[in-house]
Formats: structure tokens, C-alpha cells, sequence
């Protein structure tokens, strides 16, 4: 294992919020020993700590995600002034959702639970036909 290491080499995780940082961690590290302190002595005064140390611990965070999002955001203005394409797409890419998955059965008109594809996509046509169609009565 030792050589393999050497040789090989681990490679560290990727932060998942870059946000996060140890400044965060000792916040959150705090606030938890205050929640156990309470938790075991049920004081008014343990409480008020741990309510007092959630809220800070809480506004860190909030603000540090703020400021990385308004960093990000400045970067790819950056990137699209100085026509650097790639370096935009990617960072817009960051903020791209998931894909998202359609659900694949429905109710028809009567209440039963539709799931086959076809049926499904005529029952959403249907549907948009009957309250998206404008009846225009002439003057």
C-alpha cells in the first residue's frame, strides 16, 4: 500500500461548495458543541448559546455563499467581455439544474391512471386544447 501510494498518488476531493471553508466549519463546529451542551443541560442560558450560535453560524453562511455566488457571477461578465467562450460556457454551466424528469403517467378524463407514453402525451393535448382554446364570437 505504501508503495502504490508513492507511486500512485491520492488525489483530494473536490469541495463541493467552493463556498465552504474553515471559517464555516469552526462556526458550525461550535454551534453543534452548544446543541449537545444543551440538549444535556436544558437551561434557559444553554439555550439562548445555541440559538445565538445558530443565527451567527447561519449569517456566515449566507453571507459567504452571497459573496462566492457574486464573485462567480463577476467572473463570467469577465469572461463574456473578453469573448473567452469556453471559460463562459462552463462557469454558466455550474449553474445549469439537473436534468429533469417528466413523469410519465397522468389521470384521463374519468380518473384512471394512465401510463403508457402515447396515451399520456394525447391526454396533455387534450387537455391544452380544452383551456387553451379561445372561443372569438364576431361583432
Amino acid at each position: 500500500m505504501d508503495a502504490a501510494n508513492e507511486v500512485i498518488q491520492t488525489q483530494g476531493r473536490t469541495p463541493r461548495n467552493e463556498w465552504w471553508d474553515e471559517e464555516c466549519r469552526q462556526h458550525i463546529k461550535k454551534k453543534n458543541e452548544a446543541r449537545s451542551k444543551w440538549l444535556q443541560q436544558n437551561t434557559r442560558a444553554s439555550q439562548e448559546t445555541y440559538k445565538k450560535l445558530r443565527i451567527e453560524a447561519n449569517v456566515l453562511i449566507r453571507w459567504k455563499k452571497k459573496a462566492w455566488l457574486n464573485n462567480k457571477i463577476l467572473q463570467i461578465e469577465h469572461n463574456h467581455k473578453r469573448n473567452d467562450a469556453r471559460k463562459f460556457f462552463q462557469e454558466v454551466k455550474t449553474f445549469k439544474p439537473q436534468q429533469t424528469i417528466l413523469p410519465t403517467t397522468c389521470k384521463d378524463t374519468s380518473g384512471n391512471i394512465i401510463s403508457q407514453i402515447d396515451e399520456v402525451l394525447a391526454r396533455w393535448k387534450e387537455y391544452f386544447q380544452k383551456f387553451l382554446s379561445v372561443s372569438v364570437t364576431p361583432e
